[in-house]
């Protein structure tokens, strides 16, 4: 985690804090400019979702928070981080193994791995494919099950995988009866993740 990436991830989130805001980018963290208002959450393809909340992120002593959407189809997300009134707004494009990184300042990257882009400039990463089933309160199934435990109503509250402990809460029903958790909170080390949801929309399920 100590990584020269982090450091400027660090350095960068003490910069923007100081001029009033908390202008937050995704994979560069290098840039507190403003590109373009708040996305509108679409409909996903079939089988897909598309996701709209808030994150905060804590690593140490530091920290940050932004607005995010994540839209997820078979093999491709676009994730977008923002600040307020669009400020920073950077997008993270995977697909098929190519992740590509449009960053607040007009920059355009490439890597081959999602967790790769997310170490190298933001300083932590999240497993995306996993993170596609854990934002849903539900364990990634291919993944070993290290511990977990339902509340009263039978819903996910808490996990164990990958070395990540989940706290799920604030379930409610959408307008299709999905239990879906409003707050979850992803720990690892000194890194602490959490994702608010508050809007979501689903893709008509795959006919097999």
């Amino acid at each position: 985690m100590q990584s020269s990436a982090n450091s400027l991830f660090l350095k960068v989130f003490s910069a923007c804090r100081r001029i009033g805001f908390c202008s937050v980018v995704l994979v560069t963290v290098a840039s507190c400019a403003w590109l373009r208002s708040e996305p509108e959450l679409s409909a996903p393809d079939i089988g897909g979702f598309a996701v709209k909340g808030r994150m905060a992120v804590r690593q140490g002593a530091e920290g940050f928070s932004a607005n995010f959407q994540w839209q997820h189809s078979g093999t491709r997300d676009e994730i977008d981080l923002w600040g307020p009134i669009g400020q920073g707004h950077s997008r993270l494009v995977g697909d098929s193994g190519l992740v590509t990184v449009y960053t607040a300042k007009g920059e355009v990257y490439r890597e081959r791995d999602a967790d790769v882009a997310m170490q190298r400039w933001l300083g932590f990463t999240l497993p995306i494919a996993a993170l596609t089933h854990w934002i849903r309160g539900e364990p990634a199934p291919w993944l070993a099950v290290l511990a977990s435990r339902s509340d009263d109503a039978g819903d996910l509250a808490m996990l164990e995988q990958l070395a990540w402990r989940l706290e799920f809460s604030g379930y409610r029903d959408d307008s299709d009866a999905r239990r879906l958790p409003g707050r979850i909170i992803a720990i690892r080390g000194d890194v602490k993740v959490t994702l608010i949801p508050s809007e979501w929309s689903f893709g008509a399920p795959r006919v097999i």
